[in-house]
């Protein structure tokens, strides 16, 4: 689930697609149904097949609670400038642009984004 448009990040070269509130029946990121209606949309049944990026320590910690794999992206509080930190998190990352060197399955086996055939 995602709040940032897609173009300015570009995270079309890592998925097909990214689910937000508004196709998970606008349910807050924190509850359990928006999670459950995420995974039913993608045809997910495992959990830890799932990753959820956030801001919110919150959001994190309601994602590592249904069994999804978690990175809090950011370093300080959006409200007050604080440094954060999450023990729920998996990965804790300054920008979205890091995910490919913590996550380096979501580049396919070329490294660039490109889904490739093992022989």
């Amino acid at each position: 689930m995602c709040h940032i448009p897609m173009p300015r990040l570009d995270l079309s070269l890592y998925w097909k697609g990214v689910i937000d509130t508004r196709s998970c029946k606008l349910e807050t990121k924190h509850s359990r149904a928006s999670f459950e209606a995420a995974m039913e949309i993608a045809g997910v049944m495992e959990p830890g097949a799932c990753i959820f990026c956030d801001d919110s320590v919150k959001n994190i910690s309601a994602a590592k609670s249904v069994g999804w794999r978690t990175v809090l992206v950011g370093l300080v509080d959006r409200d007050s400038g604080v440094p954060i930190r999450c023990d729920a998190a998996d990965v804790h990352i300054a920008t979205l642009h890091e995910l490919p060197e913590h996550f380096p399955e979501l580049m396919g086996q070329n490294g660039d984004g490109a889904s490739s055939a093992a022989s």
